[in-house]
């Protein structure tokens, strides 16, 4: 059995698509392997919630730019919510928030594993990592390729936002009044 998409091709880069009433499809590129990653607008009363946020590259704050031109129909961006702490969800989250002046809604684990990882930079980090990769099945040049990167994070999220509106794991977010 095949998997079928209802759309052939994904949203050109700092478009977005309508795949639903009220929710806007777009894609962000990604400096790895896999080069982008899905993001959404969600229609949130009289404005848009984005959920998750790109790396914290200028390519991705471009294509944020041009969203923000041609995509929102002039309507203001009512918050930004992020799904998990990885960096292509959350690597623009300080910069979108403060540049939209809006709140930063998540789990309360995600915000403060989000805030572990950009600060763990010390050698020891490094040395727990490694045990980490290592025993869930990481090679030798695997580990010393990760070596050389060092802790990527900071680099892809280089502001967080310092607070954060809590979604309680388990709890629907209300988006537009909706539950």
């Amino acid at each position: 059995m095949a998997l079928e998409h209802p759309w052939t091709q994904p949203p050109v880069r700092g478009t977005a698509l309508t795949v639903a009433p009220g929710v806007k499809w777009l894609r962000m590129p990604l400096p790895f392997q896999l080069d982008h990653i899905n993001l959404w607008l969600l229609e949130d009363g009289e404005g848009w919630a984005i959920v998750d946020t790109g790396v914290g590259l200028d390519d991705v704050r471009a294509l944020w730019e041009q969203i923000f031109a041609a995509e929102l129909g002039g309507r203001p961006v009512t918050r930004v919510v992020l799904t998990h702490f990885h960096p292509d969800h959350v690597g623009n989250g300080g910069w979108l928030t403060e540049r939209c002046s809006v709140e930063f809604w998540c789990t309360q684990a995600e915000f403060l594993i989000a805030h572990v990882a950009v600060q763990s930079t010390a050698p020891r980090h490094a040395e727990a990592r490694a045990r980490h990769y290592r025993r869930n099945g990481c090679d030798e040049p695997a580990l010393a390729s990760l070596a050389r990167r060092g802790n990527h994070y900071p680099r892809l999220v280089p502001t967080l936002p310092g607070e954060f509106r809590c979604i309680r794991e388990g709890e629907a977010l209300a988006i537009g009044g909706r539950r």
